[in-house]
């Protein structure tokens, strides 16, 4: 959701977090925006939102990680409450961020 706000002469726009659905809280960080880290709700590497207490087993600026011990099929939505799964097999091969692939 875009939020609009008049300040006098100025505007200001703000913009949701990119979170997946995996949080509702977020805040703005000027070196993660100066850094270009965050993706934004368009998909484009820009802003300075964070999200803050990811769920589903998520983590990462926003929630696109799995926390230790989980892993990401590919198969499976980014926004989907079940991206992250319980790791409990060594027969997939392990790639960067707890993300595998079969």
């Amino acid at each position: 959701m875009s939020v609009y706000v008049c300040m006098g002469v100025y505007m200001l726009y703000i913009e949701a977090c990119q979170c997946y659905g995996h949080t509702d809280e977020c805040e703005y960080n000027e070196a993660v925006a100066s850094n270009m880290s965050s993706v934004d709700i368009h998909g484009e590497m820009s802003g300075g939102g964070v999200c803050i207490n990811c769920r589903h087993n998520t983590a990462g600026i926003n929630c696109e990680l799995c926390r230790d011990g989980y892993y990401r099929l590919f198969s499976v939505p980014l926004d989907s409450p079940r991206v992250c799964q319980r790791t409990c097999s060594h027969t997939h091969t392990h790639t960067h961020n707890n993300i595998y692939s079969s």
